[in-house]
């Protein structure tokens, strides 16, 4: 019994000391400082069980900080008292006391309090839905914890900066803040921040569409949390994963499942307190319930979150109710009213800048009005809808990751070699170090020659080490410069790279316009066709045929988009270029003004190459076109076929040496082309021509015929000396 006593009294007094009690006997048993720092702490742990507590406790702390003059204190109480206000939607007093910390931790130059002030700050303006102002506080934020190297903060502010963006509809920078905040994370080892990271970019992906991705990512991050939530209690994560996975099915139209994931969510949120949490699980399910066709279920649920985010002051969410109530109130037939509450979403989604939320109203706003014949106003919200479509377009967002992962490895080699440099200052200073220890040992050699071997000895020793630290610096050097010239190739290949994104994207864009004009040109032509057979006054028979001749331009101009982005297929056969070469040079032969004097180099027997003669044709006639355009007063245009191997030249179309190829050259001596039209020469709708006289896609078609035919283009040009081009393309082998 006595060792069963002394076990009991000694569990009692470890209880007493542990977790709120044992802040509960320092709060009661000390004062000064150390009382001020457990009633910052007792605040903190028990603010989300015991919110009244947890004010007071801040509350006390800050009016006793402030009775002993202790400003490191002051700053922390006026913290932690707005992040409770802010829990609790009082954004006003929260923002109050914030602004109240602020100069105080600059005034003590502790950046780590004043980054997470601003941090705070930048919290505060996002609910306010005030995008541009959090983004200025939480940029300042993380130029403050540059200052100090903390990671874990530089983290934070990086996830809060791609949050932004993202609500922004900006993706590409949303994608490269989160790529940037997990290096920082993982230079911090902390791994509630990875799990953030997977969760982010699962959200990303999914507003991108790519839901595989984003299901792996998301899953990720629930591993992690899930992990957490079994540690310490806190499944807010959890919830926060299952949200998104619920959208996901959604989304892949499996509502039955959706539903099944958003339920345990919003159990999850409801045990937890979290009303912020409530109110999205509510409209997530509003949506399921809506598309389900479920129109009273849904309309419950999203008034419930509807008053909730209201409640809450959630400025961001209350957009996403508005549209979904919106589409119900139409779907029951309440059209008018279901109209107004979609304009009511769209104006605040506006005051809030949320683009992707803008897109998504106008588009149901145009269909709205488009469904009851009103044509003007649909008009009107399509191209509202349209004029966002280039700001928030996903797809280039795709062809940048590959860019985005070599920005994450070039953070980590800029690391790599900050710390090198460190290195390399350190052995600065030892060599220095050792110097002075040879002069001591110089000077003390003259005073005490009992010891001359064993000077002389230490100096051996020191020069032996100089030389040593001496290679090593050499080395250090040579690294850092052998790094930054592979970073220099590096960003030379991600140029190239990002030019050939640039026309794909593009490409995949004009190709939607050019198929939605095509549909309108032929309703054009069609009732121009009827309106033909019906006119007899001859003035109207002449301003019809001026509109389809307009027509017939503007079809050119559509055949010539839809080449540029590759949705025409080629017609590819071996043939021989000397044909295809001469009928060309046949069509600008009758046309060839005196002056200019042409010189042909077309030897027979070369070789055909695999292409299509048409559009090869059609390539070739427009260089020739463009030469004679340059030489306005004379010259020699000289046009010359020979095989190359393809290494010799930057066409670079096989890797293999051994790939014998044909070059095509067309050469002019006209007043030549300056740097920086050439740079964007190949850009589609790009052209130094007049309005009218052309589109600004005929080297751009060139470039994408060429590329299809398995070949490269090129120019090389010199003000006042002429151009030439260089068409390459690969021999054919039977």
């Amino acid at each position: 019994m006595h060792w069963y006593a002394i076990f009991f009294l000694l569990f009692s007094i470890t209880q007493l000391f542990s977790g709120i009690d044992s802040l509960r006997y320092v709060i009661s048993n000390t004062t000064g400082a150390d009382r001020i720092k457990a009633r910052l702490e007792y605040s903190e742990e028990s603010a989300g069980s015991d919110y009244k507590s947890a004010v007071s406790q801040a509350e006390d702390a800050l009016a006793e900080a402030r009775a002993i003059h202790d400003q490191s204190f002051t700053v922390r109480a006026l913290t932690q008292l707005s992040i409770l206000e802010r829990q609790k939607s009082d954004l006003d007093n929260a923002e109050k006391h914030l602004l109240l910390a602020l100069p105080l931790a600059e005034e003590m130059k502790d950046f780590e309090l004043s980054s997470k002030i601003r941090m705070e700050l930048g919290r505060v303006y996002i609910s306010r839905g005030d995008n541009y102002m959090a983004m200025e506080y939480v940029k300042n934020a993380r130029d403050d914890a540059e200052k100090i190297n903390n990671h874990r903060i530089l983290g934070s502010c990086y996830a809060m900066i791609s949050n932004i963006y993202r609500v922004l509809g900006v993706f590409d920078k949303s994608l490269e803040s989160i790529i940037q905040a997990k290096s920082e994370y993982e230079l911090a080892g902390f791994e509630e921040g990875a799990a953030w990271v997977a969760y982010s970019l699962g959200r990303l992906y999914r507003d991108l569409g790519m839901y595989d991705e984003a299901m792996n990512s998301v899953n990720e991050a629930l591993a992690t949390y899930s992990i957490m939530a079994e540690a310490n209690g806190d499944s807010i994560g959890v919830a926060l994963c299952l949200d998104q996975i619920g959208l996901l099915h959604l989304e892949q139209n499996n509502a039955e499942l959706a539903q099944s994931y958003l339920l345990r969510s919003l159990k999850i949120y409801t045990e937890g307190n979290s009303n912020y949490g409530v109110s999205n699980a509510r409209k997530n399910l509003g949506k399921v319930a809506y598309v389900n066709g479920h129109y009273t279920i849904a309309k419950e649920y999203l008034q419930q979150s509807l008053e909730e985010k209201l409640r809450i002051h959630d400025a961001l969410g209350i957009p996403g109710v508005y549209e979904y109530l919106g589409l119900v109130l139409v779907g029951e037939g309440h059209w008018q009213a279901g109209v107004d509450t979609l304009i009511v979403g769209l104006e605040k989604a506006n005051s809030n800048n949320q683009r992707q939320a803008q897109f998504n109203l106008n588009g149901h706003l145009a269909h709205a009005f488009e469904d009851v014949n009103m044509p003007l106003e649909a008009i009107k919200y399509y191209k509202l809808q349209h004029s966002l479509q280039d700001s928030i377009l996903p797809n280039p967002v795709r062809f940048k990751l590959p860019e985005l992962r070599s920005i994450y490895e070039s953070e980590q080699n800029r690391q790599e070699i900050k710390e090198l440099n460190q290195k390399n200052e350190i052995i600065k200073l030892e060599l220095a170090r050792q110097r002075a220890i040879q002069w001591g040992l110089y000077i003390g050699s003259l005073f005490l020659l009992i010891f001359t071997a064993v000077v002389i000895r230490q100096y051996l020793n020191v020069r032996s080490l100089n030389s040593v630290n001496e290679e090593l610096i050499k080395n250090l050097q040579l690294e850092i410069k052998q790094r930054k010239k592979a970073e220099a190739e590096r960003l030379i290949v991600e140029n190239k790279l990002r030019q050939s994104q640039k026309l794909e994207a593009v490409g995949t864009m004009v190709n939607g316009i050019a198929h939605e004009l095509n549909n309108v040109l032929q309703r054009i032509f069609l009732y121009a066709g009827i309106l033909e057979n019906q006119l007899q006054d001859v003035n109207s028979k002449h301003s019809l045929k001026a509109i389809m001749d307009s027509g017939e331009y503007a079809k050119k101009i559509v055949t010539q988009v839809m080449i540029f982005s590759r949705r025409s297929i080629a017609a590819m056969e071996a043939q021989d270029l000397q044909p295809i070469l001469k009928d060309a040079l046949d069509l600008v032969k009758a046309e060839l003004p005196t002056q200019i004097e042409l010189i042909e180099n077309i030897p027979e027997d070369l070789g055909p190459v695999l292409c299509d003669a048409t559009q090869m044709k059609e390539v070739i006639s427009n260089l020739l076109k463009n030469a004679l355009e340059a030489m306005v007063d004379g010259g020699k245009l000289s046009i010359d076929l020979h095989k190359v191997m393809s290494s010799e030249l930057n066409g670079n179309i096989n890797e293999s040496k051994n790939q014998v190829s044909l070059e095509l050259s067309i050469s002019d001596t006209g007043h030549g082309i300056d740097p920086e039209t050439l740079e964007k020469i190949f850009d589609p709708f790009f052209t130094t021509k007049e309005v009218g006289k052309g589109t600004g896609l005929g080297l751009s078609v060139a470039h994408g015929l060429i590329t299809q035919m398995g070949g490269s283009i090129s120019v090389a040009s010199q003000i006042g000396v002429g151009s030439t081009f260089r068409i390459l393309l690969p021999l054919f082998e039977s």
